[in-house]
């Protein structure tokens, strides 16, 4: 079996890029991400469990999972 290909700026090349960036560029980076989408916000609550609300956030994703295969 062959390695897929990688894709010219794919997630290799923003991985190296970000890799340079000086710690207050990220956390810059992230509170952009952070502003500009709502979704954005529950993955970083959730991933950083920050405070209570990641575990709302988790718990809010995991009704949907559960929804899916049980439905009312």
């Amino acid at each position: 079996m062959t390695n897929a290909t990688k894709k010219p700026g794919g997630w290799s090349a923003v991985r190296q890029q970000l890799a340079a960036w000086e710690k207050p560029a990220l956390l810059v980076l992230l509170e952009d991400l952070y502003e500009a989408a709502g979704g954005n916000r529950d993955f970083i609550h959730a991933r950083s469990k920050a405070g209570e609300c990641g575990g709302e956030v988790l718990e809010k994703y995991r009704g949907k999972i559960v929804e899916q295969f049980f439905p009312a």
